[in-house]
């Protein structure tokens, strides 16, 4: 047997090898599967970039809190803005805040300031939420805690927390990404999205 034809085997049972292994491995390595190829990505609608009703030279302000430099910020990592029936302006934060903004004023061009002062603080990760229209009740998702409420007819309101499991046909699951919440206006039905994918 020639030295070529020998190499030529060898490579033979290499590339085989590390293909089984490959194979065998990939389920650990990617356990979530590989990365969609280009071909199959999905087809988007084109930005309308001459559309300027929405930039800054059209009216769009930015909120600042007003504090003094030795009081601590509030208003970081704003999640969402979230507004009861009376009109009452609140912000949930990414540091797991609620907060009240109130007394805004425009104090410079294109800046508005405003007043924000915690309603209650908790652990967790706040996404969207809303008002109950008939409780006033705020409903939120929490990417890791599951449903919550925060009752705001009680004196110093706390965070309750509704539901980390859900009913389904085939038994129960687990909440696992929570990450917005809608009220029904004359239900008042509380509707919540998971954005983690369940298998």
């Amino acid at each position: 047997m020639s030295r070529s034809n020998s190499i030529f085997r060898r490579g033979i049972i290499i590339s085989i090898t590390i293909s089984i292994a490959v194979r065998l491995l990939l389920p650990y390595l990617l356990p979530y599967g590989g990365a969609i190829p280009l071909v199959h990505c999905p087809v988007f609608s084109k930005i309308d970039m001459s559309n300027n009703n929405l930039n800054a030279a059209s009216g769009m302000k930015k909120i600042y809190e007003r504090r003094s430099t030795d009081e601590p910020q509030n208003l970081v990592g704003t999640e969402t803005i979230i507004f009861d029936k009376n009109d009452g302006m609140f912000a949930l934060t990414r540091d797991a805040k609620l907060l009240r903004l109130s007394n805004m004023k425009e104090e410079e061009e294109n800046i508005l300031r405003v007043d924000a002062t915690i309603v209650t603080e908790f652990v967790g990760a706040p996404l969207g939420g809303q008002f109950s229209p008939k409780d006033n009740q705020l409903y939120f998702a929490d990417a890791l805690l599951g449903l919550c409420r925060v009752n705001m007819a009680k004196k110093n309101p706390k965070v309750e927390l509704i539901a980390t499991k859900v009913n389904i046909d085939d038994g129960v699951s687990q909440i696992l990404f929570a990450d917005d919440v809608a009220v029904g206006p004359k239900t008042g039905h509380v509707y919540f999205s998971d954005g983690e994918e369940k298998s």
